[in-house]
């Protein structure tokens, strides 16, 4: 929803049901969860 469809994280908010700053901390632990499995060698 933020990357594909460009949308906020308050936008994101209101059609999850979440507020904007737990959609933030679940950004926030996603993209640093990913970053950390896709950097780490083979």
């Amino acid at each position: 929803m933020r990357f594909g469809q460009e949308m906020t994280r308050a936008e994101i908010g209101t059609e999850l049901g979440y507020s904007q700053m737990h959609v933030s901390r679940l950004l926030n632990r996603t993209l640093t969860h990913l970053r950390t499995h896709l950097l780490a060698p083979a």
